[in-house]
């Protein structure tokens, strides 16, 4: 049996015209979504210098855990959900990250992440270390850009369970309160709504009082409310527990469970509540997903051949871009 052929990218530190390649970092920080693994994929096969990854985000630079990626570590994964490189709320001094690079003889940086994880580059950039960011989130709410990895396959996702969840309801006469994940930005919730003919949508950015709900609720026979995790009932936030990860941010959660608990006492309609959170993060990605992803990459490279750092690579108006790392032009 022959040997398996290795892309040239591996036994070649140098273009086409013979000019080092950078030793280039990559990692993943906060939550995982679709179209991260396509991304590494992307840049691992299509740069011909090394790449490195960085176990678990930030926290690699913690454990140490940075190690070169081979064609033999991503082969199988474009289209996979999650990340192989892993992910973690972690958020180390600069100066650590500022060291280890230097000990790993890093030179340039690539942080796919949303906000909390990009929020490190402009301090990194201050330092003097090359970054890139990718904006990655189911949310959508990354500053500058049109579209975050994972996005679409969250919606895609949503809308077929809330479709299926619709039916249940229908065929046992209930009203189901469907909670999704949606801090601050209820673009996912409406979104999914409209994807699956959901009118009731509640969202953190349109504060709707427990009387008004309920006036909807009570001109329901069956059918959902889809509401965002952050959205407030009555100026109350619904806390998951009162700890707070690396960036200050409360764990939310239950929102749907307390708003039926709410509407049970005022009404005599059967109302369930469920959620669809997880699986809307780590679930394969669509197609749209892993377009975007080797686009993003693919941007990505050629800033990188331009020796053009401190970026952000951004979708706006239907064309990759790149702005700055503090979301200026």
């Amino acid at each position: 049996m022959s040997e398996k052929k290795v892309p040239f990218q591996w036994t070649e530190k140098v273009d086409k015209e013979g000019k080092e390649q950078l030793k280039l970092g990559i990692l993943t920080g906060g939550g995982d979504c679709a179209g991260l693994n396509a991304f590494i994929y992307t840049i691992v096969v299509e740069y011909q210098g090394e790449v490195y990854g960085i176990k678990d985000g930030w926290q690699g630079f913690l454990t140490k855990q940075i190690y070169p990626l081979k064609f033999s570590d991503v082969e199988n994964i474009f289209h996979l959900g999650g990340t192989c490189l892993g992910t973690s709320r972690t958020k180390p001094s600069l100066e650590k990250i500022k060291r280890t690079l230097i000990e790993k003889s890093i030179d340039g940086l690539i942080v796919i992440g949303g906000n909390d994880t990009l929020s490190l580059l402009q301090g990194l950039v201050k330092l003097g270390i090359k970054v890139i960011g990718i904006p990655k989130t189911i949310d959508n709410d990354v500053e500058s850009t049109d579209l975050c990895l994972g996005f679409q396959t969250a919606v895609e996702i949503g809308t077929k369970a809330v479709k299926d969840i619709k039916t249940s309801a229908k065929s046992h006469n209930r009203i189901i309160v469907v909670e999704v994940m949606g801090r601050s930005h209820g673009t996912l919730a409406n979104q999914i709504g409209i994807g699956s003919n959901t009118p009731l949508v509640l969202i953190p950015e349109e504060p709707k009082s427990l009387d008004w709900i309920l006036s909807q609720v009570q001109k329901m026979d069956s059918g959902v409310v889809i509401i965002a995790e952050g959205f407030k009932l009555d100026g109350k936030e619904i806390r998951e527990s009162k700890e707070r990860d690396a960036y200050g941010n409360v764990m939310l959660g239950g929102v749907a469970k307390v708003l039926v608990n709410y509407l049970k006492t005022k009404t005599k309609k059967e109302i369930r509540s469920t959620e669809i959170t997880y699986q809307l993060r780590g679930a394969e990605p669509i197609a749209q997903d892993m377009i975007l992803a080797v686009n993003f990459a693919r941007h990505t490279l050629k800033l990188i051949e331009k020796n053009t750092w401190n970026r952000k690579v951004v979708m706006k108006n239907g064309k990759v871009r790149d702005v700055n790392v503090n979301g200026k032009i």
